[in-house]
């Protein structure tokens, strides 16, 4: 929400979302009434390996310019991480390796099975 009450001296402004110094988002807009809600949102790119960022609004008008900082704390996807380090993919492979080894085991034991069934039916 905007605030400012001198709507005949200056009623255009523009604000500016920065997440971490880069620009997010700019949005022009005018004041007629001395308060204005601007709606802002951004997203944060899913290559994010920080835990805080820094958040700053800047509203600039042509007499005069304000800002608000703020930080957050960005809690990390264990999923996202993962698979942007690389672990996904060791994980997978490590699982069908597994999964090719217990298929082995279960060969060699149908086999077995087989020969000794054939074993005893001669032996009849």
């Amino acid at each position: 929400v905007i605030n400012d009450p001198d709507t005949n001296f200056d009623n255009k402004f523009t604000v500016s979302l920065f997440y971490n110094d880069k620009v997010k988002k700019t949005i022009t807009s005018t004041n007629d009434a001395g308060l204005v809600r601007v709606p802002l949102d951004f997203t944060i790119p899913t290559t994010e390996t920080n835990t805080t960022a820094e958040i700053k609004i800047v509203v600039t008008t042509p007499t005069e310019s304000s800002e608000k900082l703020t930080n957050i704390n960005i809690y990390q996807d264990v999923i996202a991480s993962d698979s942007a380090t690389g672990k996904i993919a060791t994980k997978k492979a490590k699982k069908k390796t597994a999964l090719v080894a217990v298929l082995c085991v279960l060969a060699v034991i149908a086999v077995v099975v087989a020969v000794v069934v054939i074993i005893l039916w001669l032996r009849k």
